[in-house]
């Protein structure tokens, strides 16, 4: 596995572990190996390390991988601090999540309570768009499922937030995802792992108002993975554009 392809696979996989939280069953628990890792800021990255040993097969350096995931969010511990690629998707990570709104305008207009994060469907961007007469009072958001040419699938049809996702809509479609992804037989393929993330996760939101800074539920998690990709990648190729102070600072 080369830096390069390294750095694409971690930046892409980074966050896999919050799709792999909310789907897990109630008997399922982290390999014990990964809490040796100490205080990790956000525990979904306990589970993104989870996602590589169980796919190992996919990766012909796994571990280096599970090192990218697990301290994406704490890129100066001991541990990893000498490797540069953690920082370039630690850097990534936060440039992609700026896009985040928070969740106050919309509590506004519906009233209502804010769901679970396993709860949260994916809310259209296209409530946004405004002609003139004001925005639509009727918050629409997506169904959890794959990715597919139906009209019931790729247009938003659940009222947010009164209709809710099911802890089992999660599971499912988690389970279909290691189907697939058991039948793959060569390594480090990106193109193949970069669409079946698009398949599964284009309506698995990013961000959920559960989270402490209550964001908006309008960016699905493919599209986070796949921006932070990008921006690591450029990081990576063009050392320049890199800024270890910024990375200081978001700390």
């Amino acid at each position: 596995m080369s830096e390069r392809e390294a750095v694409i696979l971690g930046a892409l996989l980074h966050d896999i572990g919050k799709f792999w939280e909310r789907a897990k069953k109630e008997n399922e628990n982290l390999n014990p190996e990964f809490y040796q890792a100490g205080k990790i800021d956000h525990y979904h990255a306990f589970w993104s390390a989870q996602f590589i040993r169980d796919n190992e097969h996919l990766f012909s350096d796994p571990e280096t991988i599970i090192d990218l995931v697990l301290y994406h969010s704490n890129p100066f511990k001991k541990k990893v601090k000498e490797k540069i690629e953690v920082k370039f998707i630690a850097l990534a990570d936060w440039l992609s999540s700026m896009e985040r709104r928070l969740e106050d305008e919309y509590i506004e207009r519906t009233g209502e309570d804010l769901p679970e994060r396993w709860e949260t469907p994916l809310v259209s961007i296209f409530n946004e768009i405004d002609i003139g007469k004001g925005k639509v009072p009727r918050i629409l958001a997506y169904d959890l499922e794959a990715l597919h040419c139906k009209k019931e699938v790729i247009f938003p049809h659940k009222e947010y937030p009164l209709e809710n996702l099911s802890k089992d809509s999660y599971t499912q479609l988690r389970d279909r995802l290691k189907n697939e992804l058991k039948e793959l037989k060569g390594q480090d393929d990106i193109t193949t792992l970069y669409y079946l993330l698009e398949k599964y996760l284009w309506a698995v939101p990013s961000a959920t108002p559960h989270e402490k800074e209550k964001r908006l539920p309008d960016i699905s998690l493919f599209d986070h993975l796949k921006t932070t990709s990008a921006v690591a990648l450029c990081l990576s190729e063009c050392y320049q554009l890199y800024d270890e102070k910024l990375l200081q600072t978001l700390r």
